[in-house]
């Protein structure tokens, strides 16, 4: 496992993470305590998806974003599911929950995680 938890406790004189950095391990620490069915990722880029990714958590990461370029580079990336969507999806409660159904996930909690800006 990625140890930046390790190295945020020990160093964070000499370390200074990043947004995507907090939000991957705000995702380790859920899912550390709890079963998640999905963690759902909108992005452009597929930077936020391959964050949490590294990780390597015991959940999907769902990787949301309108390019299929995108996509196809997000299939080489441990864990991550890349979904192309053609428009922005309108309510993230019905997104979820519908995939996780069509996946057969047993756990009933999705996260919804985002990066900085638009990403």
């Amino acid at each position: 496992r990625y140890d930046l938890l390790e190295r945020l406790k020990s160093r964070p004189e000499d370390l200074h993470p990043d947004t995507y950095d907090l939000v991957a391990l705000a995702a380790e620490a859920i899912t550390e305590y709890g079963r998640v069915a999905a963690g759902f990722v909108p992005t452009e880029t597929g930077r936020m998806a391959r964050s949490i990714a590294r990780f390597r958590l015991a959940m999907p990461v769902v990787a949301i974003t309108a390019d299929a370029t995108v996509a196809r580079r997000l299939n080489l990336s441990y864990g991550v599911w890349p979904e192309v969507v053609s428009a922005p999806v309108a309510n993230w409660n019905e997104f979820a929950r519908d995939w996780v159904r069509a996946h057969g996930l047993a756990a009933s909690r999705a996260l919804l995680l985002r990066g900085p800006s638009s990403d």
